[in-house]
């Protein structure tokens, strides 16, 4: 005997619109995971004439040295004698979490004030990385065809 059970469902289908809320969703989600784990570049509120340089320049480090033209230190935007960067540079090189730091220098320091800064970064055994600004190859190639 070859006999088949029939089940009748109760359920209709519904042809309706397409539901873009939970697209929506999850596009807002993955903008929000893109902004919170993508890193952002470190403005300073100090004013320093960044040296120019071709090729690209990043901030890697959280820990930024600024020397402005006056020569003033300032380490992450707080004012610092010499002697309180010595010693707040030793506390970073301590951790063992953060090893460098970025000095962002004015283009019209003393090359001495620089020199000490980097050498006591290289006693400490910490990375230097020197924040520069891009120059745009454009205006190069024209200043260069003018003279």
């Amino acid at each position: 005997m070859d006999s088949e059970i029939k089940i009748k469902s109760s359920l209709k289908i519904i042809k309706g619109s397409f539901f873009f809320i939970p697209f929506i969703n999850l596009l807002f989600l993955l903008f929000l995971f893109f902004v919170v784990t993508s890193s952002f570049i470190q403005f300073s509120a100090i004013r320093v004439d960044l040296p120019d340089i071709t090729g690209q320049s990043e901030y890697v480090t959280r820990h930024v040295v600024t020397i402005d033209a006056n020569n003033l230190f300032y380490l992450n935007n707080v004012k610092l004698s010499k002697s309180e960067l010595t010693s707040k540079l030793e506390e970073i090189s301590s951790n063992a979490e953060t090893k460098g730091i970025t000095i962002r220098a004015d283009k019209n320091i003393t090359y001495e004030t620089l020199a000490d800064v980097i050498s006591l970064a290289q006693q400490l055994n910490l990375n230097v990385n020197l924040a520069v600004s891009p120059i745009d190859q454009n205006v190069n190639q024209i200043q260069f065809e003018n003279q």
